[in-house]
């Protein structure tokens, strides 16, 4: 990935579908190829919804590791 104008980020939670929805509208409605769009990647597992790394699309980055415990479980770095 390339030095860019625009730089988009997201973090994906078994989003795939929508992201590759917003990438097509991204490039669309815009006449720019120096753009950069990183993930986050949080979708657990290798589920379809999870953007794979190897998309050319994205720069795909792993999530954190979500410990869980109690009534209201957050993730903890």
């Amino acid at each position: 990935m390339s030095c860019s104008e625009l730089t988009i980020c997201s973090v994906s939670y078994q989003s795939r579908f929508c992201l590759e929805l917003n990438w097509a509208l991204t490039k669309e409605l815009n006449s720019r190829d120096d753009l950069a769009w990183i993930v986050v990647e949080n979708t657990e597992g290798q589920l379809d919804e999870r953007v794979p790394s190897d998309d050319y699309r994205f720069l795909v980055v792993e999530g954190i590791e979500c410990n869980r415990s109690g009534d209201g479980w957050a993730c903890k770095s």
